[in-house]
């Protein structure tokens, strides 16, 4: 079932990338970290 094992996939890769970065997801939505592309001041 290799539809079945790719959305797997893609489900666990993107709950590891949420677990990995989870200290910058929150300082982003606190507006304390610096955005991509911004200039720093």
């Amino acid at each position: 079932d290799a539809p079945g094992m790719q959305v797997m996939s893609l489900v666990v890769m993107g709950m590891l990338l949420v677990y990995r970065h989870a200290e910058n997801i929150n300082r982003l939505m606190a507006g304390k970290e610096s955005k991509l592309g911004e200039k720093k001041p």
